[in-house]
């Protein structure tokens, strides 16, 4: 690796807290861009100590504040897995498809069931 590779790296990577990549699926709770409350189902594509940042179908405000149960497993679910209760702050939000947004949430509480 070179010094400029090393120096991108480092300035690329600024989050304060390590993130984990994974897949797990979760169920979001919030309101939309109209003012409804809704309930809809997610995937993670990331998750650290305090935050995740997920994919999601509704196009949601940055600073909406979200309820997000994530299923710490990758395959089937049954009534034995493990959750991650989380409540958060909408902080960045991109239009990656049609229909599909990433959505980055800050922690404001968390909670392992």
């Amino acid at each position: 690796m070179t010094e400029s590779q090393t120096i991108l790296i480092n300035i690329a990577e600024r989050r304060i807290k390590p993130r984990v990549a994974c897949e797990y699926q979760a169920i979001v709770q919030g309101v939309d861009l109209d003012g409804n409350m809704y309930e809809d189902s997610a995937t993670l594509a990331n998750l650290s100590a305090s935050g995740l940042f997920m994919w999601v179908t509704k196009d949601i405000k940055a600073g909406s504040l979200l309820s997000v149960v994530i299923l710490l497993r990758n395959k089937n679910i049954d009534l034995k897995t493990r959750k991650l209760v989380t409540k958060g702050v909408v902080i960045r939000k991109e239009q990656l498809t049609e229909g599909k947004y990433g959505i980055a949430v800050m922690f404001t509480y968390h909670r392992f069931l």
